[in-house]
């Protein structure tokens, strides 16, 4: 049976632990009355989360896989299973935190094609309901990159999608995009994100006249 054991920083860290602990529970009846493509689910989560952890922990150096196996109590081999590669790591990771906010984007922005109005009202609050997992994007270096390069792409491609008007003006697109993205990057890069109302009237101050 799997049982994580976690110790009182990563207890701290509550976005994380409350999930590895369900998780955990989960796999440790994987023998018993859970299938088997269940219990690989969890334990794929499980070690995302750990990783998620492990950024939280340190700063500069990415989560080494001793590290995700101590956290986790999954051995590297099986790591490896799941996630071949420290790319692979680093999208699933990605994804798991961008697939609820991307899903709620592309259905305003299938409805909606005033693009400003979408990122303020719709975007802007799934964000900071996620600002402690975005934080880490943010400000980790081994991350912060391939995070801005992956978001920007997803969503040029979902405005252009969307929006004719803005599909037939790439350059102006992209110049959005640009700017979105940089706002978000400086909201979630503090220790602490500003309130989401005052994020979002700063946002309608500098951005009513596009």
């Amino acid at each position: 049976a799997l049982i994580v054991h976690l110790n009182k920083r990563l207890l701290k860290f509550f976005f994380v632990s409350n999930h590895i602990k369900k998780c955990s529970y989960a796999i440790s009846l994987q023998g018993r009355r859970k299938s088997v493509r269940k219990s690989s689910i969890r334990a794929e989560e499980l070690i995302l989360l750990s990783f998620l952890a492990n950024m939280n922990s340190n700063r500069e150096d990415k989560p080494s896989l001793k590290q995700l196996e101590k956290t986790s109590v999954i051995a590297i081999q099986k790591i490896k299973q799941y996630y071949p590669s420290y790319d692979d790591l680093f999208y699933a990771v990605i994804n798991r935190i961008d697939k609820d906010v991307k899903i709620k984007v592309e259905t305003s922005l299938s409805t909606n094609d005033n693009l400003i109005s979408v990122f303020i009202n719709d975007m802007a609050p799934m964000l900071y309901e996620k600002k402690e997992e975005l934080h880490l994007l943010y400000t980790r270096p081994y991350i912060r990159n391939i995070w801005i390069t992956f978001i920007k792409s997803k969503y040029l491609s979902l405005i252009t999608r969307y929006n004719p008007k803005l599909a037939a003006d790439i350059l102006t697109t992209e110049y959005l995009i640009e700017m979105l993205t940089s706002f978000i990057s400086v909201w979630m890069s503090q220790p602490e994100p500003e309130p989401l109302v005052d994020f979002q009237n700063r946002m309608k101050k500098y951005l009513s006249n596009l």
